[in-house]
């Protein structure tokens, strides 16, 4: 179920214009976290996806994601 239809709208009377960002994860860290742990996080996360293993998790969460 859209977005729109959850809060009551109808979703055809809505036109995508820009989008931000496709993914459905996000991450997020306080301004003040050392460059050394975001690095190292994106190192790990580079990691896991090119391994394959990021798209399994992925998957395997899908649908709570969508609210099945």
């Amino acid at each position: 179920m859209s977005d729109a239809k959850l809060i009551g709208l109808d979703p055809d009377e809505f036109e995508i214009v820009y989008t931000v960002d496709s993914s459905d994860v996000s991450i997020a860290f306080h301004r003040n976290t050392p460059d050394w742990i975001i690095q190292k996080f994106q190192q790990a996360l580079d990691s896991i996806k090119n391994e394959g293993l990021y798209d399994l998790i992925l998957k395997k969460y899908e649908a709570f994601t969508r609210g099945d």
